[in-house]
């Protein structure tokens, strides 16, 4: 497929890494993606095409991550690709793009780089011991107070839901019940 492709965009509020990016790349593709995130460790203004971002805006508290999303700027990205349009390459040099990821991201290279970690863990048992129950220790405490912030927000989302009906007795207010006579709850317990 990228073989068949003129160019290859990822317009992303935030990238891991940006797999399909680096192939592109490697595929001597002109490449553009946002000027943020993961992405920047191998895309810059020699091998590739970034789009400004014109600010950075906080993720919501529903968001399974911390940090921040960027605002992509649309007036960069429509220049860019009215450029790429007009000029194929847009002046970048694909041979450039290609080096950088098999050079700096081989599988040979890789490799070395997680044997010398592995090395690195394994001279240093001991060391790295100590930092895994540290660790270890302030994940619990984080799940602790996750679970306890969680168990805090269900406890004001019932309290919320429950009204009082006739003769005192608890009912949900948020549920049709129509058709359903549930026991009358004591609620002078």
């Amino acid at each position: 497929i990228y073989y068949f492709q003129d160019g290859y965009i990822s317009v992303s509020r935030g990238e891991g890494w940006g797999l399909t990016l680096s192939q592109s790349m490697l595929m001597k593709i002109p490449t553009i993606g946002t000027r943020f995130s993961g992405n920047l460790q191998f895309m810059n203004d020699d091998n590739s095409i970034l789009i400004d971002v014109e600010d950075l805006e906080i993720k919501n508290e529903d968001s399974p991550s911390e940090g921040s999303w960027a605002k992509i700027s649309l007036e960069s990205l429509q220049a860019i690709m009215r450029n790429l349009f007009e000029n194929k390459d847009n002046g970048i040099d694909l041979d450039k793009a290609r080096n950088d990821i098999t050079e700096q991201y081989s599988i040979d290279l890789i490799a070395k780089k997680y044997a010398e970690r592995l090395r690195l863990i394994e001279n240093n048992k001991e060391e790295f011991s100590n930092k895994n129950q540290k660790r270890k220790y302030l994940f619990n405490l984080y799940n602790k107070i996750i679970e306890q912030e969680e168990k805090k927000r269900n406890e004001d989302r019932i309290n919320k839901n429950l009204r009082y009906g006739p003769g005192g007795s608890l009912r949900f207010s948020n549920y049709d019940l129509s058709g359903f006579r549930p026991k009358q709850l004591n609620t002078n317990l």
